[in-house]
């Protein structure tokens, strides 16, 4: 069975979901320019800022970590994505869109006071940048009652960024 373990990648800040920072190196190709480099380091910076403070909420409240795989290969999807990050059955992961993911948290609603609706328009900041600087994004939930949710898309030179974050529902 695979581990999950959290490591901090030193040159980014991001937090890094998988099995190693050996198995996550393993899966960059041998030549990465430092303008790809550079990319990476800001798109992660921006994805930072963007969530920095925000809890995503269901029955309990979580933070929006970001999340980086440096190249490994193809698109996003749930088996690919179990393995790297050791969540077992991919074949039961929900998937879904941003914009259905995040709708609750970045829909105004008539009854905000002018501190939610800050929070609203931080969600839809997250979810405009999500949609606009990576490509095919998508959303993977693990779990039944303890969901852990992964927002994955693709950068230019192949890296997957996204954000992490845990859901209650019982």
């Amino acid at each position: 069975m695979l581990k999950r373990s959290w490591t901090v990648a030193p040159s980014v800040g991001a937090v890094l979901f998988g099995l190693t920072t050996d198995a996550m190196a393993a899966t960059a190709p041998a030549r990465v320019t430092h303008a790809s480099m550079a990319l990476r380091d800001e798109l992660v910076r921006d994805l930072e800022r963007l969530t920095e403070g925000l809890l995503f909420m269901s029955e309990s409240d979580f933070p929006l970590a970001v999340v980086l795989w440096r190249q490994p290969g193809g698109n996003p999807n749930a088996r690919r994505l179990a393995a790297l990050t050791g969540e077992p059955h991919p074949d039961l992961a929900q998937v879904m869109t941003v914009d259905e993911f995040f709708a609750n948290a970045a829909t105004p609603r008539p009854w905000h006071d002018a501190e939610e609706q800050t929070i609203v328009r931080r969600y839809a900041g997250v979810v405009h940048f999500l949609k606009t600087r990576l490509t095919g994004v998508r959303v993977f939930r693990f779990g039944r009652i303890t969901i852990h949710a992964y927002v994955v898309g693709t950068t230019r030179n192949g890296d997957w960024i996204g954000l992490a974050t845990t859901q209650i529902e019982t």
